[in-house]
């Protein structure tokens, strides 16, 4: 069985982080979550340590921005040997098949990221992010939406952070976040990004 990590940074998380750890631990998939609270003012971190005893919790001193507290987390489980790293916003909710689901895609293709579709908060609609700046930009997507068709793996030039599932050579090749930036600054190079349709994460916005 491959070895699934999960990456997640808190930042005063307290409205969110219980649905989100409860619904990786009712997945379908086992996998281990490495989770970096990056100096929290609320009780998150206490309350992870307390509810959820299997979390690899780091507590910063300071707040690290997005990349670098992204870098601790993705190190500590690539240096435990893991597979695959789901990088998963805190106000991020599984559904019980994404990990299953987004597993079988990337071992299907040598793929950079892959990603899920990005539900809104009751998850009866796509979030207008993901829609207006992802899937509005896909031609194949848009294709299969207006002609019909049974393709569920879409490419695309950009997908945000809040769910990004990498394999370890991703990891490997281009070596995590640049810890400069808050925000991602991974260099794709030949591999692709891939929108998954079968798969589906629920943001709480």
């Amino acid at each position: 069985m491959k070895k699934v990590s999960i990456i997640i940074v808190t930042w005063n998380g307290m409205k969110w982080i219980e649905k989100c750890l409860s619904s990786i631990f009712q997945s379908d998939y086992p996998s281990t979550v490495y989770l970096v609270d990056n100096c929290s003012t609320d009780s998150t971190p206490d309350f992870i340590e307390k509810n959820f005893p299997e979390v690899r919790l780091t507590r910063s001193d300071k707040n690290l921005g997005f990349g670098k507290a992204n870098n601790i987390a993705l190190n500590q489980a690539y240096n435990d040997g893991y597979d695959y790293f789901f990088l998963l916003n805190q106000d991020a909710y599984l559904q019980s098949n994404t990990i299953s689901e987004l597993l079988s895609v990337v071992e299907g293709g040598d793929y950079a990221i892959v990603s899920p579709i990005h539900l809104n908060g009751n998850a009866k609609d796509v979030d207008p992010y993901f829609r207006d700046y992802v899937l509005a930009k896909s031609k194949d997507y848009l294709r299969v939406s207006l002609l019909g068709g049974k393709q569920t793996l879409f490419e695309s030039e950009f997908i945000p952070a809040a769910a990004w599932f990498l394999p370890r050579t991703t990891v490997s090749d281009i070596g995590g976040f640049d810890s400069l930036f808050s925000i991602l600054c991974f260099i794709i190079m030949e591999r692709m990004i891939i929108i998954v349709n079968v798969a589906y994460i629920i943001i709480a916005r």
